[in-house]
Order: structure tokens, then sequence, then C-alpha cells
């Protein structure tokens, strides 16, 4: 299988993990930075307010209010001993995911046929961190299947498959801070 289908096939999920809105909250560590973006981020332990970003995109805004009204997430946040240091129910999650914004699905590599596409960021912010390896741990539930609408449009002249996320999934990710 190649590259490009193997895109095709993993563009959904992966847009969940990979379009990010970017924090300018807190510049002031330049060395490694103040924004968990992806697993495995190196960030700074001069950082007053570490946040943990992403993004999630989809056709219309009203998929992103759907989004936004099913998801019911919570992150456990977790020092390299397994002790739980913080736990973020979805409740308290909610506050920190910005409006929809327009966006090129171009940006995307997609073709879509419309001008635009939709994106909503969630900055969550997880307090100071001392130096040491951490994790984060995303259980994803939603109250409801949802759909982004991407299955409308294609890549590299394949269609993106249909996909509906499921009600419940979770990830961990490591990370450190120095």
């Amino acid at each position: 299988m190649n590259l490009k289908k193997i895109i095709l096939i993993l563009l959904p999920t992966v847009m969940i993990l990979v379009l990010l809105g970017v924090s300018t909250r807190n510049a002031q560590a330049q060395e490694y930075g103040c924004d968990l973006l992806y697993p495995g981020m190196t960030l700074s332990a001069k950082c007053n307010e570490i946040h943990f970003v992403l993004g999630w995109v989809a056709i219309t805004p009203g998929q992103i209010n759907e989004f936004l009204n099913a998801m019911q997430w919570t992150f456990t946040l977790r020092d390299e001993s397994g002790s739980v240091l913080k736990i973020i129910p979805s409740d308290q999650v909610a506050p920190f995911w910005s409006p929809a914004y327009p966006i090129d699905p171009a940006d995307l590599g997609v073709d879509c046929g419309m001008p635009r596409a939709w994106e909503t960021d969630l900055v969550l912010p997880l307090g100071k961190l001392e130096r040491g390896n951490y994790t984060i741990t995303l259980d994803e539930n939603f109250s409801h299947p949802i759909t982004d609408g991407f299955n409308a449009c294609w890549v590299d002249g394949f269609k993106i498959p249909v996909f509906i996320y499921p009600t419940t999934y979770s990830f961990t990710g490591p990370f450190s801070v120095k």
C-alpha cells in the first residue's frame, strides 16, 4: 500500500491528533516551548503553564457544534512513576475549546469542492510542571457517533471513506519537561 493510500485511510483519525491550533499564551520559553502538540515532545520547565493543544476540523460549523455537544473527554496527567497528578473531566475541558473558525481545506491537502472547512482548537492548561517525564491520557467519549464530513472530499484522486468517530476511544502519549 503506498503512502498516499495510508494517509487517505488514516486522515480522519490523524486530524484529531495533528490538526492543532497554535497557542501564543506563553512565548517566554524559546528552547523547548510550552505547548504539547504531539506525543514525545520535550517542553520547557521555564513555562509558567504547559498547554495540551489540539484541533478538530469538520466541513461545516454545524458538525463542529455537534462534535462539541457530543464530546465528553477526560484527560489524565501522570508523572513518570504513574502517579495521577491531575484529572480534567469533560465539564472542565469544554471551556477551553475555541469558537469555530474557517480554514481552507486545501491547506489540509484535501479537495472538498468548497472554499472552507471549519476548525475548533483546544488549548488545555496543565499547570506548571517540574523537570521530568509525564504521560497524558485522553479518554475520548461521545454521547453518540459523529462525523467530520470529510467523506465528501478527495485526497490525490482518492475519495476519503466515511468515518464515524466511535463513541469510546483512549490514547496515552508521553512527553518530557526539561
